[in-house]
């Protein structure tokens, strides 16, 4: 995708009844190790899938009212069954145009380039870039296991195959609809002409794909604090959903530089425009704005930990596509 080589897996979520409150330290210590263990321009993508599931139930017999009773439990249990999967999806960005034209640069290239179109034949160029491919793929498939080696004690990941990763993007892109065909053998063609099966159209408010209604949301703003079962009500719909989370990370200069940016801002409207006139700024003759105060001391504190203990920041968003056969 774009020069970015993407690579999916499947987490089996941790159970936590039952487990101490430093057991569920041990999870969230590995996630964060490896969200940490990123670097940019590299992203990690958490895909939140819960389609409905078609219950096989058995009819009731009987005209009774026990049985009536029965009939609408089960009914009304059916139509809110849903099955949850998380997925990890981890987008590699190695500068892959970059570095074939790096590549192409020297002078063997441009003798093979040379050699090559006086006799017309393509294959051995086509050669050579899937050689620097396959090189630049065995070193993100690499890193990729390193990474899920950081999690596999507390939440077992499995990677998922080309016909998983297709069914995968086919059910997310057609909102359950139609049904995967399995491939035999790899593609000529883009996988976007396997996984686009229906109609998709858009009004001002949603959009239609297929005989369903999506509508599309996404995080204006991240919470300033974390916190367990943050997203519970999120995950609680009774509707069939996709969310994504993005973890963006970026680098220690940059983000050296927005926090200082932001310090600065926060800094200049710590005291009043009075203060500034008088120049009694940081005196206690100076109005002091306490909101401004507490984003100084704040920022301070990040860039110190980013500086010191090399806490990794970097940019969050969540997107969320809910779907339902009417409004």
């Amino acid at each position: 995708v774009d020069g970015q080589l993407l690579f999916f897996a499947e987490i089996v979520p941790a159970t936590v009844d039952g487990l101490a409150p430093h057991e569920l330290d041990v999870v969230t210590q590995a996630w964060q190790k490896l969200l940490g263990s990123l670097d940019s321009p590299h992203r990690a993508f958490f895909v939140f899938d819960r389609p409905h599931v078609d219950a096989a139930l058995e009819p009731f017999e009987g005209e009774g009212l026990a049985m009536l009773v029965q009939r609408k439990r089960r009914a009304w249990v059916a139509d809110r069954v849903r099955h949850l999967k998380v997925y990890l999806v981890v987008a590699f960005n190695p500068g892959l145009r970059h570095h074939v034209r790096a590549e192409q640069s020297g002078w063997p290239v441009s003798y093979l380039r040379n050699w090559i179109q006086s006799r017309q034949r393509v294959d051995h160029l086509t050669f050579y870039l899937r050689e620097v491919i396959d090189r630049v793929v065995n070193e993100c498939r690499t890193i990729h296991t390193e990474l899920l080696s950081l999690v596999e004690d507390v939440t077992p990941v499995h990677a998922l195959d080309a016909n998983q990763i297709g069914e995968f993007l086919f059910r997310i892109v057609n909102q359950g609809q139609g049904e995967w065909v399995l491939m035999d053998k790899p593609m000529p063609y883009g996988l976007n002409w396997r996984i686009a099966g229906e109609i998709v159209a858009f009004d001002r408010k949603f959009m239609t794909v297929g005989d369903r209604l999506v509508g599309l949301f996404s995080m204006a703003l991240p919470p300033q604090r974390s916190s367990a079962n943050a997203l519970g009500e999120l995950y609680a719909l009774p509707y069939d959903y996709t969310a994504v989370i993005e973890w963006r990370p970026v680098d220690k200069g940059a983000a050296l530089s927005r926090i200082r940016s932001v310090q600065k801002h926060a800094n200049t409207q710590r005291f009043s425009f009075w203060a500034a006139l008088s120049g009694t700024e940081g005196t206690e003759m100076a109005l002091d704005d306490a909101p401004s105060s507490a984003a100084v001391d704040q920022l301070y504190r990040a860039a110190l930990e980013l500086d010191t203990v090399g806490v990794t920041y970097g940019d969050l968003n969540l997107s969320l596509a809910v779907s339902a056969s009417d409004q």
